[in-house]
Formats: C-alpha cells, sequence, structure tokens
C-alpha cells in the first residue's frame, strides 16, 4: 500500500511531466556555457600554471632565481590558489635575499615571509610549511616561532625531527622543562 501511494502522491507526477522547451534550452545553455568556461578559461590556465611550475623549478635548478621569480608570478597569477607555487616563491625570494644583500634583501625577506604565510594560509594542514615558517621567524620573533614548531608536531607527529626542533624552540624562548 505505502508503495502504491508513493507511485500516486503528487510530488512524484510533478516529476514526469516533460519540461518545457524553455527549460530544456536553459539547461543546454549552461551547460554548453559551464563547458567552454572550462574548456577555454580555465583549463588553460591550469596548463599554464603547471609548465610555469616546471620552468621555475628548472631555473632554480640552474641557480637563476630572477628568472624562476619571473615564472613563478606567472604560475600564480594564472593560479592564485596553489599553495605549492606560494612556497617555492619563497624559498626562491630567500635565496635572492641572501645573494644581493647589499641590493634589497629586506625587500626580499618581506616578500618571502609573505608568499610562506599564503603558503599556510593556502594549505594549513602541511606541517612542512609551519615548519618552514618557524625557521624564517627563529632570530626575528622566537615566540611565533615556538608557536609553528608547536603546530608542525601536531600536524606531523611522526616526524622527530620537528619534535627536536621544538625543543630548541622551547629552550630558545626560555621553556627548558618543556623542551626536555
Amino acid at each position: 500500500v505505502s508503495i502504491m501511494a508513493l507511485f500516486s502522491s503528487p510530488s512524484r507526477r510533478r516529476l514526469e511531466k516533460p519540461m518545457s522547451r524553455l527549460a530544456q534550452a536553459g539547461l543546454l545553455f549552461f551547460i554548453f556555457a559551464g563547458l567552454g568556461i572550462v574548456t577555454y578559461v580555465l583549463f588553460p590556465r591550469a596548463i599554464g600554471a603547471t609548465l610555469n611550475k616546471i620552468r621555475a623549478t628548472t631555473e632554480m635548478q640552474n641557480g637563476r632565481y630572477p628568472d624562476a621569480l619571473k615564472f613563478l608570478d606567472e604560475a600564480a597569477s594564472d593560479n592564485p590558489w596553489d599553495d605549492e607555487v606560494q612556497f617555492q616563491r619563497h624559498i626562491v625570494l630567500e635565496r635572492l635575499a641572501e645573494a644581493a644583500p647589499a641590493r634589497r634583501p629586506g625587500s626580499f625577506r618581506a616578500e618571502a615571509l609573505t608568499a610562506l604565510r599564503r603558503a599556510v594560509t593556502l594549505n594549513s594542514t602541511k606541517a612542512a610549511y609551519r615548519s618552514a615558517l618557524a625557521e624564517f621567524l627563529k632570530d626575528e620573533d622566537p615566540r611565533a616561532a615556538l608557536e609553528a614548531r608547536g603546530d608542525a608536531v601536531r600536524l606531523y607527529p611522526a616526524k622527530p625531527v620537528y619534535h627536536f626542533h621544538l625543543a630548541v624552540a622551547c629552550e630558545r624562548v626560555g621553556l627548558k622543562d618543556k623542551a626536555l
């Protein structure tokens, strides 16, 4: 009896009505518009971002950091939500700060910190980003470095080096009991 009631219910009868021509045309328009956006906008941008990441990696391996930064900036503009691009930008900017201390190391370091914080924001579950942030901040802001070290340990407790670095950070801020 309940099955008969389900098949004869008003909502079931409404579903059986065919779509109007206007509704069909509207649905087809949205399907093809979505496919067009994916095909002609998103897909090429994703490919461009990936190619630029590959080019940047090659330039980094060859020590050409200004060129690597250019490719990473292009990849970031193609895909601003890619945490790996931001992390690589941080590495390149740190190398540039080390290589050109007479020119503008402060601005390279500031940009590197911004890129690293963006990577952490985009992927808050990656312990390596937290560890890199702690390493970056250890001299300038030991308390923030300690917090980042603690986050890295919480995110990846099976990695012994994170525990070691947390103990060193605790000792650095005067928490020797916690360090042991």
